[in-house]
């Protein structure tokens, strides 16, 4: 029985010895995977901020442009307005 068992050891020994991957590199690629999953926290939440702030100047811009549009079309009612009622001469 301990003969089996020797042998047992041996062979989980060179199976240990001939793996590409010690038992360091996995940790080592773990710690990397959690330093990763980091940066991609903070980069989205980056992408967030940046979204948001988009989507501020976008309604900014719409709401401006809303305004813009109402002056235009005031002063356009008011040009023909006037035609209408002949108080600025055509030329």
């Amino acid at each position: 029985m301990a003969y089996g068992f020797h042998w047992s050891i041996v062979f989980l020994q060179q199976t240990l010895n001939n793996q590409e991957l010690s038992a360091a590199d996995v940790e080592r690629m773990k710690h990397e995977k959690r330093e990763l999953q980091k940066a991609i926290e903070q980069l989205e939440k980056g992408r967030d901020y940046f979204d948001q702030q988009i989507w501020e100047k976008e309604m900014q811009y719409a709401k401006k442009h809303e305004e813009v549009s109402l002056e235009q079309l005031s002063i356009v009612g008011s040009v023909f307005h006037s035609e209408k009622n002949k108080l600025f001469p055509r030329y």
